[in-house]
């Protein structure tokens, strides 16, 4: 396919070359051809992803390995072409000796052919990829966390910059490289740990010995080789620096360091059990350790604060701190489920889900300290912090104590439903106890159980406390126009649910066992009523009534009680008939199937209500109907149901309504006289009217025409038109009408038949 590409673009060169071409769209569409096929792509511009990357002494882009690496590459006169990775799209490296101490196949052609390595390695698919995005003219290229461990481990902070080479997709020309990226796979160091100051005795004085644990050395010796110093800060309590030294470290393969220190500071060894801390209450825990004997006598310098950092040949950097200064902790932080900062006096809401009637908090460890003189020390060991918590009903201590508890780390609370009253503080050894949170919480009441067996409407409505009847449940809400109200069945109900609140909004939700047994009239905004069944009628009045999975008996009816009311039914459905009792009333269906297919639902209206022409069957999302749908329905009298645009439409038997919207929505026409198949016979009868969009007739001058092939074949100065002595075939009605000077004109086509 490439030589045949070849050849034929030769042989056009030569021809257009050889001929004075001089019709300029003949060279315009020559232009267009050897843009598209033989325009040059490539690469301008890069876009790192959401997040903070350090850039090293050398320029370079530290990539670390703890994920995956992606970064968007944006190309110019993308032309159209198809960039597939290892074919004409490929990757090589700036630094030529990165294949050498990769050791085996190529990355490059691992991640091409897929092929498993020699060695226990991954296959090359999770090395990296180039994915071309069309839709943006962009290419995203992705290092996988593997392919950024592999490099750390075997050469931490190697160079991994691409140069990108993108070619013709037919003809293979190469197009111009991209090598503008500067990165290199490195993480930055782990931090030392578990520090701790003790006083260590020296000549006639005492003095600061600095104890910590270094990185474990399996640590070191897999990715983090490249450590190459160690900083020792120390400040006095007015915080000048009393010392700041920079130390060599070296890194062998094993993991093992080494200092260099003049003045044998450093001993690694744990010596810790011959000296005091100088906080009584904190204790070292030895498990890679350093003793840094600092010489800094105590009684010179009564408080000091620590900064140990740890850097490697990138200039990348970790830091840890200390301090001799008394610490408070900082406050206990209180989340919501959707780990969201809350304030006291928070309202909150019981969490999502049907069977829940919690909701849930998190109260979370400091991250800070501080010190007498207000400045601020980050804590790292958060999950050794302590959280003691308890809760209680009311707004203050002095309601009933409903639980209380301990733990360390992050604790998750689950809050009844009321007002709530928390209080949490934090503990760690070697702190003072923060300071106390008190929070006043209301836990508004959205989901509330109902058992017949077991509950009593003097309950609280939760699952071991639940009430009796639906009703209880209803009043009990606090805010009844929440539309996540629920209200959950746990068992069948046989009291009539006799409930009349206009602003109301809820759901009921049973299983298919569960059964309302008695009628249920209903005044809402909207109810909806979920897997349950229903034993008898449902009167409703409000906007919106949804039945979804709802089963029922051989004569189980809806009632539909107010203007422009909407019936949603949903998933499968058994009841056996819809009373429109208002005019703009309507159906609408998802996922819908009859419980008993062989028994249609039957719609009653009566004939003032609804006129041939309106939609009473739509779609919940938009989307058309099919026959299918229709014709799980019935209409009484010389009425019928036919699919119009997507949407069921009540016609009279033998006739049928063409409704068409205007593109500006402002006025509806409507054709009557044709049948089901849209056709009218000859000396038949064609009318049209007119509403806005309050559904008024629209008066004014109209005319009608009727056109063939666009030509006229008959015209009325009406607003219908009689069909003359014409062939069979098909035909255009045009209509128009005069509104305020404006005309407005639609067309739409029928069919003419023999009489």
């Amino acid at each position: 396919m490439k030589k045949l590409f070849m050849i034929l673009t030769s042989l056009f060169s030569l021809f257009a070359a050889s001929c004075n071409l001089l019709n300029d769209g003949f060279n315009a569409s020559i232009q267009d051809f050897f843009d598209e096929n033989l325009g040059e792509s490539e690469i301008t511009r890069y876009v790192l992803p959401d997040q903070k990357y350090e850039t090293g002494v050398d320029g370079y882009i530290n990539i670390p390995s703890d994920k995956d690496f992606s970064i968007r590459l944006f190309l110019k006169n993308p032309q159209g072409y198809t960039f597939t990775f290892g074919e004409n799209l490929n990757v090589s490296w700036q630094d030529e000796s990165f294949e050498s101490w990769w050791g085996d196949e190529s990355p490059m052609d691992k991640a091409v052919n897929g092929q498993e390595s020699s060695s226990q390695e991954s296959s090359a698919h999770d090395l990296f990829e180039v994915i071309h995005d069309k839709a943006n003219s962009a290419l995203d290229l992705r290092f996988s966390q593997n392919f950024l461990l592999r490099c750390e481990e075997r050469h931490p902070g190697v160079n991994i910059s691409p140069i990108i080479q993108l070619s013709h997709p037919l003809s293979d020309a190469q197009f111009k490289q991209y090598s503008a990226l500067k990165l290199k796979a490195n993480s930055p160091p782990p931090s030392v740990s578990g520090m701790v100051i003790y006083k260590y005795p020296n000549d006639d004085k005492e003095c600061y010995l600095i104890a910590f644990n270094m990185p474990q050395a399996a640590v070191l010796s897999k990715m983090h080789r490249d450590i190459s110093t160690i900083k020792i800060k120390i400040d006095g309590a007015d915080g000048n620096s009393v010392l700041e030294k920079d130390f060599e470290v070296s890194i062998d393969d094993a993991g093992s360091f080494t200092f260099s220190d003049d003045d044998a500071s450093f001993l690694s060894e744990d010596k810790t059990k011959d000296y005091t801390p100088v906080n009584v209450s904190k204790e070292f825990h030895s498990s890679n350790p350093v003793m840094f004997f600092s010489g800094i006598a105590i009684s010179s310098y009564p408080e000091i604060d620590c900064c140990i950092t740890l850097s490697d040949d990138n200039g990348l950097s970790s830091e840890a701190f200390e301090t001799t200064k008394i610490q408070t902790l900082g406050s206990v932080t209180v989340q919501d489920k959707g780990n969201k900062e809350i304030e006291n006096g928070a309202k909150l809401q019981q969490d999502e889900g049907d069977k829940i009637t919690d909701a849930t908090i998190y109260l979370l460890p400091p991250d800070k300290s501080y010190d007498k003189n207000g400045k601020e020390y980050q804590i790292s060991a958060q999950s050794d912090i302590k959280i003691e918590y308890a809760v209680y009903k009311g707004g203050d201590e002095k309601g009933e104590r409903l639980f209380e508890g301990e733990g360390k780390g992050k604790q998750e609370l689950h809050i009844p439903v009321g007002d709530i009253f928390v209080k949490a503080h934090a503990m760690l050894d070697g702190y003072v106890n923060s300071i106390p949170i008190e929070y006043a919480l209301k836990v508004g009441k959205t989901k509330l159980v109902v058992n017949e067996s077991t509950g009593n409407d003097g309950n609280v409505g939760s699952k071991k406390h639940p009430f009796k009847t639906i009703s209880a449940a209803l009043h009990a809400f606090d805010d009844i126009s929440n539309e996540k109200n629920i209200v959950i069945l746990d068992s069948s109900v046989s009291a009539e649910l006799d409930y009349n609140n206009h602003k109301a909004q809820f759901t009921i939700l049973g299983q298919p066992q569960h059964s309302i047994k008695d009628s249920i009239v209903v005044t809402a905004h909207s109810m909806a009523l979920r897997d349950i069944t229903i034993g008898k009628g449902i009167a409703f009045s409000g906007k919106k009534l949804t039945l979804g999975y709802v089963y029922g008996a051989d004569a189980v009816k809806v009632s539909m009680k107010e203007k422009e009311a909407a019936l949603n039914l949903r998933g499968t459905i058994g009841i056996s008939e819809v009373e429109f009792g208002a005019e703009g009333q309507y159906i609408a269906l998802e996922r819908f199937e009859l419980q008993k297919k062989d028994k249609p639902i039957k719609i009653s209206f009566t004939k003032a209500q609804y006129r041939t022409g309106d939609a009473i069957l739509i779609s919940v999302d938009g989307t058309s109907l099919t026959d299918a749908d229709i014709k799980n329905f019935t209409v009484p009298g010389n009425y019928t149901i036919k699919l119009q645009n997507g949407k069921g439409v009540l016609v009279e038997k033998g006739g049928s309504n063409i409704e068409i919207t205007l593109p500006d929505g402002e006025y509806t026409f409507t054709v009557s006289g044709v049948d089901n198949n849209n056709t009218v016979k000859v000396g038949g009868k064609i009318s049209f009217s007119v509403k806005d969009t309050m559904e008024k007739p629209v008066g004014g001058n109209f005319e009608i025409w009727l056109l063939q092939n666009g030509n006229e074949v008959q015209r009325e100065s009406s607003n219908s038109l009689t069909i003359g002595n014409v062939p069979p075939g098909d035909y255009e009605v045009r209509m128009s009408v005069e509104i305020d000077g404006i005309l407005h004109d639609k067309i739409c086509s029928i069919a003419v038949v023999s009489n």
